[in-house]
């Protein structure tokens, strides 16, 4: 302001900052599991991802560690077994969720869309994160954007041929939240 005129100049800045997330893939062992409950070998492979906008670690035991985090992303890679690419599948992600280490009881939830729901473990009653869709050579899942709860998760996803097969990461990726290290 000057003094003697009492006229103000203002200037009008805009800046954009784009938040750096970081980002650890996790390669994991694949399975299949036919309509009639038997498992089987696949050539699918499957790498999952946590990207966070604060600091990850990984232990010995491949399990992403995370101290505070506001804002998590969790996807899964599938590279879908040759035969199958082109069918029609269900996506699927299954999520593990034990408050108070993997030793303990876990709580099982499912994507069905674009929420989580309670899952009982039944095979039949396995609700798809996107269903019907023509499986390409690779899938890219979103699983989940947001914050996490402190505790250990377990994460599963894979896809579903219309046959009733499911081939999915036997191995999953685990995670640890605790915001008070």
């Amino acid at each position: 302001i000057d003094g003697q005129t009492k006229n103000a100049i203002v200037v009008h800045c805009t800046a954009k900052f784009q938040l750096k997330l970081l980002k650890m893939a996790v390669p994991l062992i694949s399975t299949a599991r036919g309509k009639d409950g038997n498992f089987g070998d696949t050539v699918a492979t499957f790498s999952g991802t946590v990207a966070s906008s604060t600091e990850l670690e990984k232990d010995d035991a491949n399990m992403i560690l995370l101290h505070s985090a506001t804002d998590v992303k969790i996807t899964g890679t599938v590279t879908v077994e040759p035969l199958h690419v082109g069918q029609p599948t269900d996506m699927l992600a299954v999520v593990a969720f034990a408050p108070g280490g993997f030793d303990r009881d876990k709580l099982f939830y499912m994507r069905d869309g674009k929420q989580f729901k309670p899952w009982d473990g039944n095979m039949a009653t396995l609700s798809a994160l996107q269903a019907n869709v023509s499986s390409e050579k690779e899938q890219t899942l979103e699983i989940y954007q947001g914050s996490l709860l402190d505790g250990w998760y377990e994460v599963y996803f894979g896809y579903r041929l219309a046959e009733g097969t499911i081939i999915f990461n036997s191995e999953p990726l685990r995670i640890q939240m605790n915001s008070n290290p």
